[in-house]
């Protein structure tokens, strides 16, 4: 395999300078060092959640898996509990490369004729289609999360869930990409009450805060506590007992602060 791999990657070293010479220039941008792990997501606050994972202690898989369901709730246009997807993990200690296939999967009863309309002969229009229960597959998300969790991970599907439950109760700062992802998709989302309450609240999407004003003041947030029901609910239901082979490290946002228990005296 890594022999198949150099021999794809050498014909694209020594193609000719023409096409690189109309790649313009992009200017390095800023380089963070550091140690004990990295990780790296478009969201600002699922990058945090995936850093605070590993700083508590968490394992790569359980701080991508954190940080993938935070996106869910602060990037729910690109990832989220409802669809799928592929997972890959690295072993660096064997260099074993493993895969999950979590794409999702067309319900049982679905047929091949499911997209046409019964009275007309023809095809849906896509929008028509899109926008409603015949396209809606079997998601493969959560049990993604949960299969690598169970080979790799330390933590349960709760106690990784539950960041992202935190924050789509608390609220987060809604940027201008959010905003527009809305706003483009204003006119599906008015036809269902419980999308508009989460997306349009008060009929129009909420607004956006300037990337400068973010740290410092996060006033128009997005928060859904029915959103962080689901996750809580998702995890509990799917809790299970880790194997016997690893040590489950418990949840940091669930631990009891303060309380220490008395050494016991040995019997005289």
């Amino acid at each position: 395999m890594r022999r198949f791999l150099v021999a794809l990657i050498i014909p694209l070293l020594l193609a000719p300078s023409q096409a690189s010479a109309a790649v313009p220039a992009v200017a390095p941008g800023p380089t963070a060092t550091g140690f004990g792990g990295a990780i790296a997501t478009v969201d600002a606050t699922a990058t945090r959640v995936g850093l605070d994972v590993l700083r508590s202690g968490g394992n790569a898989v359980d701080a991508a898996i954190a940080a993938a369901a935070t996106l869910g709730v602060t990037e729910p246009f690109s990832s989220g509990i409802g669809g799928g997807g592929f997972l890959v993990f690295y072993n660096a200690r064997t260099g074993k490369v493993s895969t999950i296939d979590g794409r999702e999967a067309a319900p049982a009863s679905m047929g091949e004729t499911a997209f046409v309309n019964p009275d007309t002969g023809l095809p849906y229009a896509f929008q028509e289609a899109r926008v409603s229960g015949i396209s809606v597959g079997v998601p493969g998300t959560v049990a993604t999360w949960q299969s690598a969790l169970r080979q790799w991970g330390t933590r349960s599907l709760l106690a990784s869930l539950l960041p992202a439950a935190i924050v789509a109760r608390r609220g987060f700062p809604v940027d201008q990409t959010f905003r527009t992802q809305i706003t483009d998709n204003a006119a599906a989302f008015s036809q269902f009450s419980s999308t508009s309450a989460l997306y349009l609240p008060g009929g129009e999407p909420p607004r956006s805060v300037p990337r400068s004003v973010i740290p410092t003041w996060p006033v128009r947030t997005s928060a859904s506590p029915s959103v962080a029901s689901t996750r809580s609910t998702v995890g509990r239901s799917l809790a299970t007992s880790p194997p016997p082979s690893r040590t489950r490290r418990p949840c940091p946002l669930r631990r009891s602060p303060g309380r220490r228990r008395r050494a016991r005296r040995p019997p005289s």
